[in-house]
């Protein structure tokens, strides 16, 4: 600790005002000789290429350092030397020095002279290497710590930056970015754009797509353009074509359209015409990104260049804030994006990591560019976790990826088959700095992220329609276009289909003049699926694709604000890089460009055009939206719902409140209410009689969008919308409320709301199932075969086509379900049904999709009790409904259409048996196998030491549970016998932490309310109940058990023997026999305490210590012979305080020894009084000594601690006793021990041969 604070202390007496925040200032020279202050500072946790290194430097306002005189050196010398201690143990480090590519040199500085008089090259004869870019760094473990030059550029070393003293401001103003072909990404700093493209083609071809776009193939002419090209690829391991060839003159390689030989080359090794026919280059990322010549005609990706269009680009956000002291401590700036990221290593699940950060003020981070990624790799290395939570997730079923703080989802860096569909929460692999879909119950560490204490200028949105326009035009869209704020929109179509290309083109034509289109937002998306014709149900072309691989852009240029993806999306396999959106829910998918489609969204802006052209709502009365066959006005005058009902029928024809007829008239009123956010308007809809109905008298209510307050249990309400930013859904309001409303009438000419009328035909029902309404219904689980919630769900799923757990319309219908359970099912009592709130807490929805408008809810239910009742189980003897734990096993009630044929009985995925895991007693499920013990009756239960022994014998161990689905499957094995509660491999032995028998990451927790409490600090075993749930308990009590072993493995594991090897912490004691050290404590009557503060006294001193515990007459010989200077008793780990009468250690481990004195223990086990429980026990000192007795736990005594030897620590400590070695000091005696056995003579002589005698005990 005080080297620490010397070199703090050093650290800072460097440091002067004229550097920001925790840079060094060190005072040097200018290149004319006058004094300077300069700062470096020493980024030891990041490891990234030198072209990285030199970018980053950039973006915090300097560049990788100059090393330019001994003075300098010296500085940086004792920095990098601290730095060296450092968690992350850095040896190497960048600093600006290259020769940029040229042959023979000269040396020099990044953005800076020539290197001068000042060398400190490892080699003083070091030469440049031909034809290659050479750069250098510091090696921490030379001599002087000297420099060294490596072709590798890429190698991921620590880096040096350095920044100006005088440069104040600490803004980095970027430079514009250019106008550039679409699909481009603008380099402003070489005045050049660049574009990747993902599907393999060969050099020639390659070529040729460049060319339509104006362009070439890249020329990388220098290491700056060279290290960008390598960060748009640096997520990618494929090989990329550039314009590099030597086809015209074999070994003399030139850039497209030249002649001169290039100087800048980045080779892995010099080029060799493999074959003799490798005339053409390409960057390797597989290779570090070093280039390799090739056969022209091998396919791989490409990088194309183009030159910038003429013409500016409107401004953006051109200055970039560096953050320097813009971050709380703990923090870490992310300069890219002006974010401060925080990484946490201590485990949690991805909703309490999320908690934790908000509560920080934060949340979860988003990861919107290739340079934030890359900066959030080097600062992870020096963290000891293997994944970080990020804020990444398609936690909701209906949605794909997205980020929590909504950050369109449009960079990915999913590792290799990623993301698993199984899992629904992505971390970041610390080692790879790739993304894993992993389950969001899971504990890992993670990040958490809010933005830098800086001030960004806002950017003001200037409306552009015109002030004034003549009386014969008007600012708008043209016949047949729809209009939405500022811009208009065509759904196109195309009978033969067409591909993404094809539909961009005819946006792009004269005729349309338009793009594909772009999506802000999602009132934008939702207008643009209402306009999509009811009748189309496949999916439309928008003008999102991935043309620089794994980075999203829009085709018109816009940047990506919002995105809205399917579940599972994206994940860019297979080369998809373009989007569609579907017709039905208007979420988004990748797909490959090729895909042939019948229809496409154009839009452009609004323009200015004559009257003649324009009619934008046809059919409508002035000041109203036209919609479908309907026309709609939005009321902001606030009346109550009947008095709203009857001012929109005097509006207009057949006028009333607004019906929502389907998804799409939902996502136009939507998208119309986007400027009145958690604005509430009424529509039609209300209830009576426990049944909803519209006011059109619509016949049916065939969508629902509740909003997650709505259970069901509302009684006589009516519906309003609400906006509440992202989307609107419906809630449930008194119908005396005023509020906005939305009237509908009918639109002139065009057809009438007719509702689809089915021809119904009875079909009949499969063999065994019973007929109601247009389901067929048959009940499961009447014994052993019952199943959790999401098991009978895919047993329902796999009957037939359409077939799910049963949805309850109605009162009917559940009037019908009752008496069919009781006359024909009369043993089942709990049945699952479909609804549930899986997806949104709260937001419940039936398994078939049918909308919510009835509920049958048990008093004071839902409850989602202990936050985890999710699905909803019907009572029968009740007859009312539950939320109850998933993955309780229950009775189920599957439905199918009628006229469904039932497929063949698939087994539901609940284990089985397979020699893979032994006999018939072990169960395979998902990968291991697992064993339930005991298997008949409860004459086997066993302590948890008991158990894993039993475990061990089976080559097994104690099970392990890391995720919900596990915790689920031994929940149900549990409920098959009569058992309540079974060991499980946790536990908290080793007094540091909870931890499994089978070292297993604590991933997962199912602990039921207020545990794990630890009652009296002696519950270091975890037993999980046949609810599922966890509780810490007393290891001696005795349970069932589940023991878990990977497949195959028949190899008997047992423990280790007792380890006596190690050394005690300071002031422990022991012997070398003997596999625990001791302490004496509160030996005077100041420091005594009771039972509960010896307790405390134990835990709070160093290695895991606690009271003693006492397993052979040596441990008690040699506890007395400390104590043996007491005046009092002491007390020892062994109480009776959680089962009366049965005494227990407070380490959990076996009674295997006792030592009670006469008459003990004695306490008047009729006597109930606090002051008569005698539930703690002493060891005697003076009299009887060494003998146990029960006391009160309130009694001040002396206490003897206990921690295990460890390796770590010293065996012995230097002599500054006095004595003897092999003997130990205790007040003003030196003793020793002496295992040998021999008769009382022999033993003296022994000790009057080191100068002592036998030791004599004096107990007055």
């Amino acid at each position: 600790m005080w080297i620490s604070i010397c070199l703090s202390a050093v650290f800072f007496n460097l440091a002067f005002a004229a550097c920001p925040g925790d840079w060094l200032s060190v005072a040097t020279n200018d290149t004319n000789g006058n004094p300077i202050q300069t700062c470096y500072k020493i980024y030891s946790s990041q490891r990234v290429p030198f072209g990285s290194a030199a970018i980053f430097c950039q973006a915090q306002g300097g560049y990788l350092a100059r090393d330019t005189s001994s003075s300098v050196h010296t500085v940086l010398k004792q920095a990098l030397m601290d730095a060296v201690k450092s968690s992350t143990h850095p040896t190497t480090f960048w600093i600006g020095l290259t020769d940029n590519n040229g042959t023979g040199g000269p040396w020099r500085w990044i953005n800076g002279p020539v290197l001068g008089t000042y060398k400190n090259f490892a080699n003083p004869n070091v030469t440049n290497n031909p034809n290659t870019t050479d750069c250098v760094f510091i090696s921490a473990g030379s001599t002087n710590m000297k420099w060294f030059v490596t072709t590798s550029c890429n190698q991921l070393n620590s880096f040096v930056c350095q920044r100006d003293s005088d440069a104040a401001p600490l803004v980095v103003t970027t430079k514009s970015p250019l106008n550039c072909p679409v699909g481009f990404i603008s380099f402003p700093e070489l005045n050049t754009c660049v574009r990747l493209f993902s599907t393999p083609k060969s050099w020639t071809d390659a070529e040729a797509v460049c060319e339509r776009f104006s362009g070439h193939l890249a020329k990388i002419v220098n290491s700056y353009i060279n290290t960008y090209i390598n960060s748009l690829i640096y997520a990618q391991k494929s090989i990329y074509w550039i314009g590099l060839n030597d086809r015209a003159n074999e070994g003399k390689f030139v850039w497209l359209n030249e002649t001169v030989q290039t100087n800048f080359t980045n080779w892995d090794v010099l080029p060799n015409n493999g074959g003799g026919n490798e005339n053409c280059v390409a960057i390797d990322g597989n290779k570090n990104f070093k280039w390799d010549d090739g056969d022209c005609g091998l396919l791989n990706r490409f990088v194309c260049q183009a030159n910038p269009l003429a013409g500016t680009v409107p401004p953006g956000a051109l200055t970039t804030p560096a953050s320097f002291t813009n971050c709380d401590p703990g923090w870490v700036n992310i300069p890219y994006a002006d974010n401060c990221i925080q990484f946490n290593t201590n485990v949690l699940s991805w909703m309490d990591a999320r908690s934790t950060c908000i509560t920080a003020g934060g949340d979860l981070p988003s990861i919107a560019s290739g340079l934030e990624q890359i900066a959030l790799e080097g600062e992870s290395i020096s963290f000891s976790s293997d994944f970080f939570w990020i804020g990444a997730n398609d936690r909701s079923v209906q949605n794909g990826w997205q980020w929590v703080d909504g950050t369109p989802f449009a960079f990915l860096n999913w590792d290799d088959e990623q993301p698993d569909d199984s899992a629904s929460c992505a971390a970041f692999a610390r080692l790879s700095g790739r993304w894993d879909a992993l389950p969001c119950q899971n504990r890992h560490g993670y990040m958490c992220m809010k933005k830098a204490k800086v001030t960004v200028p806002s950017l003001v949105t200037t409306s552009t329609t015109p002030a004034r326009l003549p009386g014969d035009v008007t600012f708008g869209c043209p016949s047949g276009w729809n209009t939405f704020r500022g811009s208009c929109y065509i759904a196109a179509s195309s009978s033969t289909g067409v591909n993404w290309a094809a539909a961009n083109a005819s946006c792009s034509g004269s005729l349309m003049q338009a793009a594909l289109a772009s999506i802000t937002d999602n009132d934008e998306n939702d207008f643009i699926t209402s306009m999509i014709p009811d009748s189309y149900t496949g999916s439309a072309w928008i003008g999102l694709q991935d043309p620089l691989e794994n980075t999203f852009t829009w085709e018109d240029g816009t940047p990506v604000q919002y995105t809205n993806w399917n579940p599972g999306e994206p994940n860019n396999l297979d080369n998809a890089d373009c989007v569609l959106m579907s017709a039905s829910n208007g979420k988004w998918t990748v797909v490959t460009c090729d895909r042939v489609v019948q229809m496409y969204i154009c839009k452009k802006n609004k323009y200015i055009l004559p009257f003649t052209e324009s009619n934008e709502n046809p059919g409508c009365p002035n000041g109203t939206l036209g919609h479908g066959t309907q026309c709609y006005n939005f009321i902001i005058t606030a009346r109550n719902f009947a008095d709203a009902e009857q001012d929109c029928k005097a509006r207009g024809d057949r006028g009333n409140l607004a019906t929502v007829y389907g998804e799409h008239v939902q996502d136009f009123l939507t998208a119309q209410l986007s400027t009145f956010i958690g604005k509430a308007f009424w529509i039609g809809l209300s209830q009576t009689d426990s049944t909803y109905g519209w006011q059109s008298h619509w016949p049916v209510v065939s969508l629902t969008y509740w909003g997650k307050n709505h259970t069901g249990n509302e009684k006589s309400t009516c519906v309003a919308l609400v906006q509440n930013g992202t989307t609107a859904h419906w809630e449930n309001y008194p119908c005396s409320n005023v509020m906005s409303y939305i009237c509908e009438s009918t639109r002139t000419g065009f057809s009438t709301q007719v509702p689809i009328t089915a021809v119904t035909i009875q079909q009949p029902c499969p063999s065994g199932w019973l007929g109601y309404g247009s389901n067929c219904y048959n009940f499961f689980g009447t014994g052993m075969d019952k199943q959790t919630w999401a098991g009978a769900q895919s047993t329902c799923a796999n009957q037939a086509p359409g077939g799910s757990l049963a949805t309850v319309a109605d009162n009917a219908t559940q009037a019908w379900l009752l008496k069919t359970a009781l006359s024909s099912f009369p043993t089942m009592k709990t049945i699952w049904i479909g609804l549930n709130d899986r997806d949104s807490e709260g937001g419940y929805a039936w398994a078939d999709n049918s909308p919510f408008t009835y509920a049958n809810w048990s008093p004071n239910e839902p409850n989602n009790k202990l936050d985890r009742e999710d699905c909803v189980a019907w009572i029968v003897p009740l007859n009312t409904w539950n939320d109850d734990y998933c993955y309780m096993p229950y009775s189920y009630i599957c439905q199918v259409p009628r006229g469904s044929v039932i497929a063949t009985a698939h087994p539901p995925p609940t284990g089985y048996i397979t020699p893979q895991c032994g006999d018939s007693s072990w169960i395979m499920y998902n990968g291991n196998c697992y064993y339930m013990g005991p298997a008949f009756g409860v004459g086997d239960l066993a302590t948890w030491f008991e158990a894993r022994q039993q475990c061990l014998d089976r080559s097994a161990d104690l099970a392990s549970i890391t995720s919900s689905d596990e915790n689920g499957f031994l929940t149900m094995m549990a409920n098959k016998i009569s058992i309540n509660n079974f060991w499980i491999g946790l536990n908290d032995l080793d007094l540091e932490t909870l931890g499994w028998t089978d070292n297993s990451p604590l991933s997962y927790v199912s602990w039921n309310a207020n545990e794990p409490n630890d009652a009296y600090g002696e519950e270091k075993c975890v037993e999980i109940s046949s609810r599922g749930l966890w509780n810490d308990a007393q290891c001696q009590q005795k349970f069932g058990y589940f023991c878990k072993k990977k497949p195959g493995n028949f190899v008997s594991v047992q423990p280790s023997p007792t380890d006596t090897s190690g050394g005690c912490p300071r002031n422990f004691v022991s012997l070398p026999s003997l596999s625990y050290c001791y302490f004496v404590g509160g030996t005077t009557n100041a420091t005594s305490t009771n039972y509960d503060g010896a307790m405390k006294a134990c835990e709070q001193m160093v290695h895991k210590s606690q009271l003693a515990s006492i397993h052979t007459k040596l441990e008690e010989k040699f506890i007395l012979v400390l104590a043996s200077g007491l005046r009092q008793p002491a007390w020892i780990g062994l109480n009776d305080r959680i089962i009366r009468n049965q005494f227990q250690w407070v380490d959990s481990s076996v009674v295997s020894y006792s030592h009670w004195g006469p008459g003990q223990p004695n306490e008047n086990i009729n006597d109930n009084s606090p002051g008569a429980r005698q539930d703690c026990v002493d060891l005697q000192v003076r009299r009887n000594p060494g003998t146990w007795g029960d006391r009160n736990c309130n009694t001040p005594l002396a206490y003897i601690c206990e921690s295990k030897k460890g390796s770590t620590l010293p065996t012995s400590a230097p002599n500054t006793t006095g004595c003897l070695p092999g003997y130990q000091r205790f007040s003003n005696s030196c003793y020793k021990f002496v295992q040998d056995p021999l008769n009382w003579t022999s033993a003296e002589s022994v000790c009057k041969a080191d100068g002592g005698n036998l030791v004599t005990l004096n107990s007055g």
